[in-house]
């Protein structure tokens, strides 16, 4: 069966996002989401919150996840229980090896500064591309894409959703024979996935939150 999960999604502890943990599971249920992770910047409290919350949402499946910014770009990852310390990209991707958690570059061709060249061994490392953001421009994705193929790995969809309209923009089917926790990792993990592209958000969503960005600094 296919799971239908997004894995990218920001919650009032970003720096850039309002969305309330409860909010957010209210939302992607209305859109037919049966998987979710909250991957905020440098924490996992979104995800634990999310995680504690109980009653209708059980039927989700909740992924603790977080979105650390190292010093070689963005890094997600997913299945871990606490906060991951270090910047360091190459530490963190030994950290998920030795624990089994799950590594994912997302939108590794918007507005990077780093040369490819010296992004070989990242793209080498990493379990999973991002191909679908639904915050990056179409032409990115698909270069995003056409790294993954040229690696052999899959490439996920995350709605990269800083508010809750976007939740479910790009998605990520992943492949199991039953629904939990451990099997979704595992599958995400052996590449047994694959992302979808619904909707790119709109300008005034990134408006947006450059305003509530300025907001959360005073």
């Amino acid at each position: 069966m296919l799971v239908k999960l997004d894995y990218h999604i920001h919650s009032y502890y970003s720096y850039d996002s309002l969305n309330k943990p409860s909010e957010i599971l209210r939302v992607a249920k209305s859109k037919g989401i049966n998987c979710l992770s909250i991957t905020d910047h440098n924490t996992i409290k979104g995800s634990v919150e999310l995680l504690n919350i109980k009653g209708e949402y059980e039927d989700i499946i909740k992924i603790i996840g977080i979105e650390i910014k190292t010093n070689y770009g963005d890094l997600i990852v997913l299945g871990l229980n606490e906060n991951i310390k270090t910047k360091d990209m190459f530490e963190i991707l030994d950290i998920c090896k030795l624990n089994g958690y799950v590594s994912i570059l997302p939108h590794p061709f918007r507005n990077s500064l780093i040369k490819v060249d010296s992004m070989k061994e990242v793209y080498n490392r990493v379990d999973l591309i991002e191909g679908y953001n639904a915050r990056t421009s179409m032409k990115s994705n698909l270069k995003a894409i056409q790294l993954a193929k040229e690696l052999d790995k899959s490439y996920t969809g995350g709605s990269d959703a800083h508010l809750l309209n976007e939740i479910g923009n790009a998605i990520t089917y992943v492949k199991v024979d039953t629904i939990t926790v451990e099997n979704v990792l595992k599958s995400l993990k052996n590449g047994l996935c694959f992302g979808k592209f619904l909707k790119q958000s709109s300008q005034l969503n990134r408006i947006a939150t450059i305003v509530i960005q300025s907001i959360k600094r005073i």
